[in-house]
């Protein structure tokens, strides 16, 4: 009975670590950073918790490769939120590694114009867009075509619904 137990606990433990290792990780406050780099790559990935496009670019920051975690693609799309393979940009957000690669939620961005995008608030990390206050009416970024097209290669553009690396993993954001 007792060994029993044992193994039912060691592998309730294991099921949890399952679990938190495939959480999304949270804005960390204390984990903010701003980068400065190239955007040399534009990803269009299905949140693994609204199953809608989002966004994502990748920056050189000449101390490595980050993935920037933008934006819902229906909220590029209606706040004309663009950028382009070769852009330099700022980002500042909260930093984490995933895969053994390193990430960032966008709070703010500074585009190649030196527009000021904000994204999330910087301190808590809570997004602009309100989490999934989207319908078809106000979101014209949103198609069930593009659902069915996911994480497939595109115009190399954020906020038009393709990227251009090819497929993807789904994330969780």
């Amino acid at each position: 009975m007792k060994t029993q137990s044992c193994v039912i606990l060691l592998l309730l433990l294991a099921l949890a670590g399952c679990v938190a290792s495939t959480s999304s990780e949270p804005y960390n406050q204390k984990t903010i950073a701003t980068i400065n780099g190239t955007v040399t790559g534009i990803d269009t990935v299905v949140n693994a918790n609204t199953n809608e496009p989002g966004n994502h670019i990748i920056v050189n920051s000449g101390k490595g490769l980050y993935t920037v975690h933008v934006c819902p693609d229906w909220y590029a799309q209606k706040n004309t939120i663009k950028f382009s393979i070769g852009d330099i940009i700022q980002v500042t957000g909260s930093t984490f590694t995933r895969n053994n690669e390193k990430n960032i939620y966008a709070a703010k961005i500074i585009d190649k114009s030196g527009r000021v995008i904000e994204l999330r608030n910087l301190d808590t990390g809570k997004t602009l867009w309100g989490g999934r206050q989207r319908d078809d009416s106000s979101s014209p970024g949103f198609k069930e075509e593009e659902m069915k097209n996911k994480n497939k290669k595109g115009d190399g553009t954020i906020g038009s619904g393709k990227g251009n690396n090819g497929p993807k993993k789904d994330f969780k954001k």
